[in-house]
């Protein structure tokens, strides 16, 4: 995660300064994140993702697109979050809070495909 967050820093042409005051840590701190001396904590883990856009899953184990989706998409979860069905919502803040729970959910959801398509296959 340490050289992930140097990643992300360079490529938005950040300073360590810059980059430290926009999730609200010392430059120090952010140095000792990036070498590899510190592990960032949860409050600074929540705050890169949020300032920057970043994919949690990416930040946290490499899987996925440094980025989180366009602003389209944005604005569909927006739209499933402020509806009322609250299993749907705790569905998507476990998959989302959970280290891997994407890849997971990619496995589970390709799983469900793999039989839709069977039954939908007739047979020889």
């Amino acid at each position: 995660m340490n050289s992930r967050i140097k990643q992300i820093r360079e490529s938005l042409g950040m300073t360590l300064t810059k980059f430290s005051d926009r999730i609200g840590i010392s430059v120090s701190g952010l140095r000792k994140l990036e070498s590899g001396e510190n592990n960032p904590s949860e409050q600074t883990i929540r705050a890169i993702c949020s300032e920057f856009n970043v994919n949690r899953t990416w930040l946290e184990t490499g899987t996925g697109q440094m980025q989180m989706p366009e602003a389209e998409d944005d604005e569909l979860i927006d739209e499933v979050m402020r509806g009322d069905d609250e299993f749907v919502k705790a569905v998507i803040r476990g998959i989302a809070r959970t280290p891997g729970g994407w890849e997971k959910m990619r496995e589970v959801f390709e799983a469900i495909q793999k039989e839709l398509d069977k039954k939908e296959k007739p047979e020889d």
